[in-house]
């Protein structure tokens, strides 16, 4: 028996035990020596091995790092990740915690969570970004951006349109960058808009402290646009074109950069910048659907008229798909060291998008699951979708839903049914709300007030779910409900 061995030895065996075994043996063990042996480094470090292993394409991908962290660190870390990867696929009805976190009383242009799931930022107007810790059982808002008296930024009077993160270090508890676009919420007036760059650093306390990078000034635009951010490039749309930048190589006063234009008007529903040198573009055009890979040159050019257009692209390849989702269907790029990976939900299933690094003409699409949204869609929202699970609505049911990159048989679907208190708090989930995968968190507003959805304090009675929006008081907002995120 497990209880006549040396505590040492219990927590060899136990570091090879799933999560939820190591649950059970915690609430058997009396003793505390053995309950402790449930908690001993050795066990913890083998789960994180565990839970990389199976999602690689976690924020936390870095194996050889984890070593030098401690119990208490790897357990902040991975914890709560452990449990709800092992909730989400339990066939019993689940619903998330629903909570009204505080809102602001200024318009929030642009919400996201950023990396790590653990703080939620929001941008409004005057330049200023706003971020919640959710792990906080009273989260209130901090004003992050303008910081340590630095009022007086560029762009100043600009409205944050857009917000993406960047992990260096692979561990964003550690530190990330946040950039955003501060734009003119002035249409008739084309004054100066800004990229903003800046180094985001989390405290022993739970407080973000935050360090301006750089301030670049953009071409006029007057639209809110699409953004996406790497270590390499930074990319926006502009009208019936892309620009992309070499943000790094970037100076105040001379902007290096290569632009991609479009014979039609097309809407740019995704953008992702790829690696150093490769942009992947999703557009729509009536009901056409596409995705387009594009190679940079690798030189650059340095552009001294802001309104200049120079091309410096070349398309890969391009394919023609359908879906009605062609904004929440798609998630976030993720590389792999081998492949950039992605999900796209279409007509008949979901699909997983591979673009080899060294071979990008070589991409493939993967069936990973057969769950077709698109046959319920008069019934149907997306809320989140990740790399191996999903977040939606199906009719009367909240559904989780998962899969397996590469094979069909590995995908599931459980559902829970929802009530009229429960289905008034999904009416206010907008067409982009913000959500992450490993924490299964869910964050969207409502009359600018934040509303979270929060999968890692999980319910298992529908009558335990009691949303703190009272029905009474905000009947006039219920029922004329307008979402206070600005529609892209």
């Amino acid at each position: 028996m497990l209880s006549d061995l040396p505590p040492e030895i219990v927590s060899e065996i136990v570091s090879h035990l799933p999560y939820k075994d190591i649950l059970v043996l915690r609430q058997v063990f009396i003793c505390g020596d053995f309950r402790d042996a449930t908690n001993a480094h050795a066990v913890w470090l083998n789960l994180a091995k565990q839970y990389l292993a199976e999602n690689p394409h976690s924020h936390f991908s870095n194996i050889q790092t984890l070593s030098s962290l401690t119990t208490d660190q790897l357990c902040e870390r991975f914890e709560k990740r452990f449990m709800v990867n092992d909730l989400w696929q339990l066939s019993k009805e689940i619903y998330p915690s629903v909570k009204r976190l505080k809102g602001l009383s200024s318009p929030m242009l642009s919400i996201s969570i950023a990396p790590g799931g653990r703080y939620l930022f929001a941008g409004t107007n005057k330049c200023s970004l706003y971020y919640w810790d959710l792990d906080s059982d009273n989260s209130e808002p901090v004003l992050l951006v303008p910081c340590d008296g630095m009022g007086n930024i560029p762009g100043r009077n600009n409205t944050i349109a857009e917000i993406d993160f960047l992990i260096e270090h692979d561990d964003p508890l550690s530190g990330f960058i946040v950039v955003f676009i501060g734009m003119d919420g002035n249409i008739c007036k084309k004054s100066a808009e800004w990229l903003h760059i800046w180094n985001v650093i989390p405290q022993d306390d739970g407080a973000l402290i935050a360090k301006r990078l750089k301030s670049l000034p953009m071409p006029y635009y007057g639209f809110y646009p699409k953004l996406s951010f790497n270590d390499h490039l930074v990319a926006r749309t502009m009208n019936e074109r892309v620009d992309v930048y070499w943000w790094r190589e970037c100076i105040d006063t001379r902007l290096v950069r290569c632009t991609l234009g479009f014979k039609r008007s097309i809407l740019v529903s995704n953008l992702y910048v790829v690696g150093s040198d490769k942009l992947l573009v999703f557009t729509r055009f009536a009901d056409k659907y596409k995705a387009r890979l594009y190679a940079l040159e690798s030189g650059y050019s340095e552009v001294e008229e802001l309104a200049k257009v120079v091309s410096h692209a070349t398309k890969i390849w391009s394919f023609r798909f359908s879906s009605e989702y062609h904004s929440r269907g798609i998630s976030r790029l993720y590389f792999d060291g081998a492949n950039y990976q992605q999900i796209i939900v279409m007509h008949g299933g979901i699909c997983n998008l591979t673009i080899p690094a060294l071979q990008a003409d070589k991409a493939t699409l993967t069936k990973v699951a057969d769950f077709d949204l698109h046959q319920e869609r008069a019934h149907s929202q997306i809320y989140g979708l990740g790399f191996n699970k999903g977040y939606c609505r199906v009719g009367k049911e909240l559904c989780r839903f998962g899969y397996s990159l590469g094979l069909t048989s590995g995908s599931y679907k459980c559902g829970a049914p929802v009530d009229r208190r429960l289905d008034r708090v999904l009416q206010t989930v907008e067409s982009h709300p913000t959500f992450d995968e490993e924490l299964g968190r869910l964050v969207t507003t409502y009359m600018n007030h934040l509303v979270l959805h929060d999968f890692s304090l999980p319910l298992y009675n529908l009558a335990d779910v009691n949303p703190d929006l009272n029905e009474t008081k905000d009947k006039d907002t219920w029922n004329y409900w307008k979402p206070s995120v600005y529609k892209r």
